[in-house]
């Protein structure tokens, strides 16, 4: 019970920053974008290793990116610090009602990034936080529990994060940016 209740007022302050922020929804797409946020989790070498190999893909196309990962434990393993252009934060870092609490959140939040790729495979309350706060122009993720997302991409509960990826670049590479939209959210 003490847990929905926590979600609660994290979804109340969530909404307020929210509305405190409109956004201007612009389509884009990788031939368009030109600096793009990242949000995973990062639980294990191997999952990292798939997205830290997706980001250098997206370096060499000549995209400026930023990432940020969230290790679902108590501390932030060795191996995941010092990654240029990504930054992780874990439990510790989030407060009692869920709100991501590192420096970087708040300044990777107001980044006008022209698209916000979420690559989480399962619904994260604190990434959902970032990715609704944040100023991008165009979100993106798997079709979760995600209606923030502008562009989601439907995939079976059982889908490997390699054929996720596989979609999402299907998806932005074909997609045309069209139309502009303010959303106060």
């Amino acid at each position: 019970m003490f847990e929905g209740i926590k979600h609660k007022v994290g979804n109340y302050y969530l909404k307020k920053r929210m509305q405190e922020n409109p956004r201007m929804v612009t389509t884009c797409n990788f031939d368009t974008a030109k600096r793009v946020g990242f949000l995973f989790e990062a639980n294990s070498r191997e999952q990292f290793e798939k997205i830290k190999a997706y980001l250098g893909t997206q370096v060499d196309k000549g995209l400026e990116i930023f990432a940020i990962g969230y290790v679902d434990a108590d501390q932030i393993d060795d191996y995941f610090l010092l990654r240029k252009n990504i930054n992780f934060f874990c439990k510790k870092d989030i407060n009692w009602y869920y709100k991501p609490t590192p420096p970087f959140i708040d300044q990777f939040i107001d980044v006008d990034f022209d698209l916000l790729i979420d690559l989480s495979m399962r619904s994260i309350f604190p990434l959902e936080y970032i990715s609704k706060a944040s100023r991008a122009k165009f979100k993106v993720g798997r079709q979760i529990v995600f209606p923030h997302l502008d562009l989601m991409i439907t995939i079976d509960e059982n889908a490997t994060l390699n054929f996720f990826l596989e979609q999402l670049e299907y998806y932005l590479t074909i997609l045309k940016p069209v139309h502009k939209t303010k959303i106060n959210q």
